[in-house]
């Protein structure tokens, strides 16, 4: 596991840094994360994350177990009723 920090220093880094978290999290920089930084058979995701410490986990997963787990989602959905 390797870990890549980054810091806010100066007025209302406090304030910034919360609000990059939520953008990491919830806004849309992840999915932008992902498309950037995964290649032909290795993707990752959020695995957890933790609003008090700002902190993400990020897994780094084979692109086939993705794949498979997605494939497995929608057989399973298949049998629900709308």
């Amino acid at each position: 596991m390797k870990t890549v920090r980054i810091d806010f220093a100066g007025p209302k880094s406090e304030d910034m840094a919360r609000r990059f978290f939520s953008y990491l999290v919830d806004g849309g920089l992840e999915d932008q994360l992902i498309e950037a930084l995964s290649e032909k058979g290795v993707t990752l995701e959020i695995n957890d994350s933790n609003a008090t410490d700002l902190a993400v986990l990020f897994q780094c997963r084979e692109a086939t177990m993705v794949i498979r787990e997605a494939k497995n989602k929608l057989v399973s959905l298949k049998g629900v009723k709308k």
